[in-house]
């Protein structure tokens, strides 16, 4: 997998999943997010990419009312 690749699947990712009351949307997220965390361990590049993209859904003061990410 290439770069550009697992950004689009950082971008399209439900970081949202676990707030879901079907246990099917919650389970695939789950096995996604440990898919992108997998990968982001095999490469600094791609764990550059998971933290800033992590950073970017949970930093939002908008959404948040803060600026920090909560602990991964």
């Amino acid at each position: 997998m290439n770069l550009e690749t697992y950004m689009k699947d950082l971008k399209n990712h439900d970081w949202f999943f676990a707030m879901s009351d079907d246990h099917r949307v919650y389970m695939r997220g789950n096995a996604e997010r440990d898919r992108l965390v997998k990968l982001a361990e095999s490469s600094e590049e791609f764990k550059n990419a998971f933290n800033a993209k992590y950073l970017e859904v949970y930093s939002n003061e908008k959404i948040w009312g803060k600026v920090e990410a909560p602990i991964k």
